[in-house]
């Protein structure tokens, strides 16, 4: 397996009551659902049967916390994605 290099995205995010505007990364763990016989190689059931999208600060897998998030794909560059929520806090 090769390492996913996830974009870094400008994120808002809520923490203890403080909003901040951080680098962050997302992340999918996908849920699947396995059985098999391992003596006859026979395999009765494997399928994905859903998805847990989270978003976290970027900087590596212990980087603090991460929330539950949606998603929203889009035909873009990164680079293109711009937020939509203006303030004081974006600087």
């Amino acid at each position: 397996m090769d390492m996913i290099k996830a974009p870094v995205l400008k994120t808002l995010m809520l923490r203890k009551n403080e909003l901040k505007f951080i680098n962050s990364i997302t992340e999918i763990g996908v849920f699947s659902l396995f059985i098999g016989d391992s003596r006859t190689g026979q395999i009765y059931l494997n399928e994905v049967d859903g998805l847990l999208p989270r978003t976290k600060q970027a900087g590596g897998v212990n980087a603090g916390f991460a929330v539950v998030d949606n998603l929203l794909i889009v035909d873009a560059d990164p680079s293109e994605l711009k937020p939509t929520v203006s303030g004081d806090f974006m600087s």
